[in-house]
C-alpha cells in the first residue's frame, strides 16, 4: 500500500518559531546557519479510552448525581450548584469533573460507557528511521500545527521516471523558507508504505494507559505527513550537526544518523542537492571546530600565563576567564595586523577586545569595591553621597570627588562625566555602594563602579584606587570609549547594524594595548599582587608539566575513536589526569563514566521507560543489591563488591538521571535494557564484559573525595587506566554502532 507516491501536496507538521529560526533547547542559538529537511512520515489517528470513575468515589458520586438531576429536568447550572452544595465540593472542581467525563461514547459500539472518557490523538511514525515518536499529539494540536503545503514548483510523480524536484517552500514565519524533501532509496517500490498497524511501544502504553485503566486503539485512519526537522550548527556544541525535534521539544540528534544514511544510500541520486547542503554544513562545522579549538588553546595558554604572573587569580574565576579572553583577543588582533588581514576582520577582533576589556573591568571593580571598602570610615562615605538626590546632572560634583580621589587630569574627568555617555545613574551608584557596605554582590555597571571607587578613595588615603589612578591616568577615557562599542555589540544588534552606527568607535591598536596593560595593572593594584620572579619560575614549571600531560593525552585519544566521538572531552580529561598524576584523577574517571551512561540513557531510552525501570527498585540497599547481582548473573558478568548505592535515589531522580550517582546509573541502565532491549544489553556485555565491575571499581576508588597517590601504587595506576579506557572504548563502540537497536 503506497502511502505517499508523490509530493505534489504535502501535509507538513511543525512548530512555528520566531523569525523562522530554530531555538536551541537551552539558550540562544549563536549560529543561524541551518537547513530544513522534510522526513516522510505517517500519522495514525488513535483513541484513548480511560475509566477512572469506578476507582474514585468522589468522581463517581458527582457523575451519578448529575445523571439524577438531569433526569429530574434541572438545568446544568442548577445541577452543578446543587451537587456542590450536597458534596461540599468547590463549584469549579465539580465542573472540571463533569467536563472530563462528558465524552463517554464508545467509538466502536456507539453505546454509552459508564464513567468512560475518550481522547483522540495522532501517533507519528517516521518512515526514514522506522520509529514512532515517543509522545502522542492531541488532535487539536495536530490540526493547528499541520498544514497542507504545495510544492513550488510542483513535484512530478517519481514513479513515472522523470527527475523529481526536491525543494518546496513552507510558511514557517512571516517569510517563506526553503525545505528539502528527503527521499529514501528504492523509489520504484512502495517505499512510503507505512505499517498496517502503528507500532505502539510498551513504554507509550505504560505512559498513556496507566494502571491498566486505559485502552489505546488505532482507528484505521492514516494520512501522510512531512516532519520538518531543522539541522543546525551550534557554537555551544560543535560535536555534531544538531537536529531539532519536529514537535518542538528539544533535539533528536539520533535522526541525523538516519538522514546521513538516506543521503548516502540507494536514494543518493534523488537527494544530491540536499547532500551538498549537508556537506557544506559539515565543512562549516569542521572549520568552526578548528577555529574554536585554536581559540580555546590560545585562551588556555593565556590563563596559564596569568596564573604564573598572578598566583592568586584562581580565586577570582570570572576575572581570570575574562582577562584570558582579552589577552587571547589582543594576541589575535596583533596576529591579524601582522599578516595583513583586511580591515573588516581586524575591526571585528578589535570590537571583541572592547567587550572582553569591559567584562574584565566590571568584574575587577565589582570585587574590589567590596574587598577594599573603608569600613572604618563608612559615615564619611555616606556623607559625601548625601547630596545625590533626584535626576540632576551632578557632573561638577563628581569632578570634585575625582580630584579628592587623586585624579590629576581633570580635563579627562570632565569629558568622562560630560555628555550622555558619561552620565552617572545615581540610583545604581547608591545601590552598589550599599551592596558593598553589606558585603553583598553588587550590580555590574562599570561607570558607577568606577565612581564608587572614587568616593571610597576620597575618604581613605591608603585606598589602592589612588595608586590605580596614578598609574593608569587613561582609565576614564578607555572606559567611555569601550562602553559605546560594548553596549551595541553585546545587546543583540548584528554586525550590519554595528557597522551602520556612526557613533561606534572601533579601538585602535594603541588603545587595545592600553586595555591589556590597564587590566593587568588594575588586577595587580586592586586584587592580586604580582608574583615574584622565583614564584613565576615555579608556576612556569608546573605549567610545562601540565602542557606535556595535555599533549600526551591528546595523542593517546587517537587510540580510542569511539570515546573521542561520544565523550571526547571527559575521556581526554581522564587521560590528562593520569599523565599529570593529578590527585583528582579518580574524579576525572568518574566523570567519564557519568557522561558515558548519560549518552546511553539519552540515545537508547525515553523518560517513560526510565521511570518504569526505576519501579523495580524497592529502596532497600541489601535487597536491591541482591536483585542486581541476579541480573548480572543472567548475563555472566557478575562481580563482588561491598559498595551498595542508595537505590532510593533511583526512583526519586529517574526523571532526571543526570542527578544520579554513577553506580545508580549502572543499576538503572542494566534493568532498563534488560526490560526494553535485552539483545542490545547482551551485545554490550559480550563486547565490554567488565563494564559493571569497572564502574564499581571507579566508585570505590573515588569514594568520598578520595585522592589518587600515584607514588603509593605499585604500577602508578597504569593497569587501572588501561582497563578503564579499554572497557569504555568497547562500550562506546557498541553505542555508536547501535546493534539490534529498536
Amino acid at each position: 500500500r503506497s502511502l505517499m507516491p508523490e509530493f505534489s501536496k504535502l501535509r507538513t507538521f511543525y512548530i512555528q518559531r520566531k523569525n523562522g529560526k530554530p531555538a536551541l533547547p537551552m539558550g540562544r542559538m549563536e549560529k543561524s546557519r541551518y537547513e530544513r529537511v522534510v522526513l516522510p512520515a505517517a500519522a495514525y489517528k488513535m483513541s484513548l479510552t480511560t475509566n477512572q470513575v469506578t476507582e474514585n468515589i468522589v468522581v463517581k458520586t458527582v457523575v451519578d448525581l448529575m445523571k439524577v438531576y438531569h433526569r429530574q429536568g434541572l438545568e446544568r447550572g442548577q445541577a452543578i450548584e446543587r451537587i456542590a452544595e450536597k458534596t461540599c465540593l468547590n463549584r469549579l472542581l465539580v465542573k472540571a469533573i463533569l467536563k472530563r467525563n462528558e465524552n463517554n461514547t464508545d467509538l466502536e459500539t456507539g453505546e454509552q460507557n459508564e464513567g468512560a472518557t475518550q481522547a483522540f490523538y495522532y501517533l507519528l511514525y517516521d518512515l526514514i528511521s522506522g520509529r514512532t515518536f515517543p509522545e502522542l499529539i492531541p488532535v487539536e494540536v495536530f490540526e493547528e500545527g499541520a498544514r497542507m503545503e504545495s510544492v513550488n514548483p510542483p513535484v512530478v510523480d517519481p514513479l513515472n521516471g522523470k527527475e523529481p524536484l526536491l525543494r518546496f517552500q513552507t510558511g514557517m514565519s512571516e517569510k517563506r523558507q526553503n525545505a528539502w524533501i528527503l527521499h529514501p532509496g528504492g523509489m520504484e517500490e512502495t517505499v512510503f508504505a507505512a505499517p498496517l498497524e502503528p507500532p505502539v511501544s510498551r513504554s507509550m502504553e505504560r505512559q498513556y494507559c496507566q494502571n491498566g485503566n486505559g485502552v489505546l486503539r488505532y482507528l484505521g485512519i492514516v494520512e501522510p505527513v512531512g516532519l520538518i526537522c531543522t539541522c543546525y550548527l551550534s557554537d555551544r556544541d560543535l560535536s555534531t550537526i544538531h537536529v531539532m525535534n519536529p514537535l518542538g521539544k528539544g533535539v533528536m540528534n539520533q535522526l541525523y544518523g538516519h538522514i546521513r544514511e538516506a543521503l548516502k544510500g540507494e536514494g543518493a541520486a534523488q537527494n544530491e542537492e540536499l547532500a551538498r547542503h549537508i556537506e557544506d554544513m559539515e565543512a562549516g562545522r569542521r572549520e568552526a571546530l578548528e577555529t574554536a579549538d585554536n581559540y580555546t588553546e590560545s585562551q588556555n595558554v593565556m590563563k596559564q600565563n596569568l596564573q604564573t604572573q598572578y598566583p592568586g587569580i584562581q580565586g577570582y574565576k570570572d576575572v581570570w576567564e575574562h582577562m584570558a579572553t582579552l589577552e587571547a583577543r589582543c594576541a589575535a588582533y596583533e596576529e591579524a595586523v601582522n599578516r595583513g588581514a583586511d580591515r573588516q576582520e581586524a575591526e571585528s577582533i578589535a570590537k571583541e577586545c572592547s567587550v572582553a576589556f569591559y567584562d574584565a573591568m566590571e568584574d575587577i571593580f565589582a570585587i574590589s569595591l567590596n574587598k577594599n571598602y573603608p569600613r572604618d570610615k563608612i559615615e564619611l562615605v555616606d556623607a559625601r553621597m548625601t547630596p545625590l538626590t533626584g535626576n540632576r546632572n551632578y557632573a561638577s560634583y563628581y569632578l570634585g570627588i575625582a580630584e579628592q580621589a587623586g585624579f590629576e587630569d581633570l580635563e579627562s574627568c570632565r569629558r568622562f562625566f560630560g555628555g550622555q555617555d558619561g552620565k552617572i545613574k545615581n540610583g545604581i551608584l547608591k545601590s552598589v555602594m550599599y551592596g558593598a557596605r553589606m558585603g553583598k554582590m553588587v550590580q555590574r555597571s562599570l561607570p558607577e563602579l568606577v565612581v564608587a571607587h572614587m568616593f571610597q578613595a576620597a575618604v581613605e588615603e591608603a585606598h589602592p584606587f589612588r595608586e590605580a589612578a596614578r598609574r593608569c591616568p587613561e582609565i576614564l577615557p578607555l572606559v567611555k570609549t569601550s562602553k559605546k562599542t560594548r553596549d551595541i555589540f553585546k545587546h543583540g544588534l548584528d554586525e550590519r547594524n554595528v557597522e551602520r552606527r556612526e557613533d561606534v568607535e572601533v579601538p585602535s591598536g594603541g588603545e587595545i594595548t592600553q586595555m591589556r596593560v590597564l587590566t593587568e595593572t588594575l588586577l595587580e593594584v586592586l586584587l592580586v599582587p604580582r608574583a615574584t620572579e622565583a614564584e613565576q619560575k615555579q608556576q612556569a614549571a608546573a605549567y610545562d608539566n601540565r602542557r606535556a600531560a595535555s599533549i600526551r593525552a591528546k595523542d593517546k585519544m587517537e587510540e580510542y575513536p569511539a570515546l573521542k566521538t561520544l565523550v571526547g572531552r571527559a575521556a581526554e580529561k581522564a587521560c590528562f589526569s593520569f599523565y599529570y598524576q593529578d590527585p583528582e584523577y579518580f574524579s576525572a574517571c568518574l566523570n567519564l563514566m557519568m557522561e558515558m551512561y548519560d549518552v546511553l540513557f539519552t540515545e537508547y531510552s525515553t523518560q517513560g521507560q526510565r521511570e518504569t525501570a526505576a519501579e523495580a527498585f524497592t529502596g532497600g540497599r541489601e535487597e536491591d543489591d541482591a536483585f542486581m547481582h541476579q541480573c548480572f548473573q543472567r548475563y555472566a558478568c557478575d562481580y563482588k563488591s561491598p559498595d551498595r548505592p542508595n537505590t532510593r535515589n533511583i526512583r526519586q531522580f529517574s526523571y532526571n538521571v543526570k542527578d544520579l550517582s554513577v553506580k545508580c546509573k549502572l543499576y538503572l541502565s542494566f534493568v532498563l535494557l534488560d526490560r526494553e532491549n535485552p539483545e542490545f544489553l547482551r551485545c554490550l556485555v559480550e563486547e565490554a564484559p567488565g563494564f559493571p565491575q569497572v564502574t564499581d571499581e571507579v566508585c570505590r576508588k573515588r569514594g568520598h573525595n578520595n585522592q589518587a597517590f600515584f607514588g603509593e601504587s605499585p604500577d602508578g595506576y597504569e593497569a587501572f587506566q588501561q582497563e578503564l579506557m579499554g572497557t569504555c572504548e568497547r562500550f562506546c563502540q557498541v553505542l555508536r554502532k547501535g546493534r539490534t537497536r529498536q
